[in-house]
């Protein structure tokens, strides 16, 4: 039988700059595994098993969980729609806390003009309120939550006699059926083209497969126009 050279756990942590802590977890996860040594019973593994660790640590060093990990390894999925997803998901992240800093330096001007916490409070409510970007955003998720009243309600006459409400609300189910799971709310931005009569905003909308673009035009605080267009990852 022909003898495959193996290396000793500690000879791989040091040249891996990994704890043995480390190899054990990913042995009983079943990300990896040993090549047994009968006689001194200490771990052992082969060159194609240490390069698989070297893999494994690559996806780690991107910031990928086990679990993406362990669903490119069965061939679940391919490395490259499980880095396209998890950067959707550091996007959406992004957009959520730009927009907490945004209303924190709101806050803190206000705290600079000698404003109560409760005024913060109120004003902090009539923002959301009056602010096209904040109904975007709240219609944009009443959409995925399948919550299509208040959209709906805010529709132009014109738009609800071509769009019944039961048509519509099969419409949107269709559309983002088969994407996979939601993730989170991509970028808000209003079109540079403005005129008197309609404000434009364009909302993505991250999932699973695939990004969605909402295209809302307001006439005052009324819908009078909705599309979608898909777009890749």
């Amino acid at each position: 039988m022909e003898m495959v050279d193996t290396y000793d756990i500690a000879d791989v942590c040091n040249d891996l700059k990994i704890s043995s802590r480390t190899l054990r977890y990913y042995e009983e996860i079943g990300l990896i595994e040993r090549t047994k040594d009968n006689c001194s019973k200490r771990r052992r593994y082969t060159k194609e098993q240490i390069d698989k660790i070297q893999y494994i640590l690559s996806l780690r060093s991107i910031g990928l969980s086990i679990k993406a990990i362990q669903e490119c390894l069965s061939g679940d999925r391919s490395i490259k729609d499980i880095v396209n997803l998890h950067r959707a998901q550091i996007e959406s992240l992004i957009y959520e806390k730009l927009n907490e800093i945004h209303m924190l330096n709101v806050v803190l001007d206000l705290l600079d003009e000698g404003q109560e916490l409760s005024a913060i409070k109120e004003y902090k409510r009539q923002a959301a309120v009056g602010s096209k970007a904040e109904l975007t955003r709240e219609y944009s998720l009443h959409i995925v939550k399948e919550q299509l009243e208040p959209l709906y309600s805010n529709f132009s006459k014109r738009m609800k006699d071509y769009m019944p409400k039961e048509a519509f609300s099969k419409m949107w189910k269709n559309s983002i059926s088969g994407l996979g799971y939601y993730i989170g709310l991509g970028e808000t931005t209003k079109d540079a083209v403005t005129n008197d009569l309609y404000d434009i905003y364009y909302q993505i909308l991250i999932f699973e497969k695939m990004k969605i673009q909402l295209k809302f035009v307001y006439s005052e605080n009324i819908i009078v126009g909705l599309w979608m267009n898909y777009i890749g990852l």
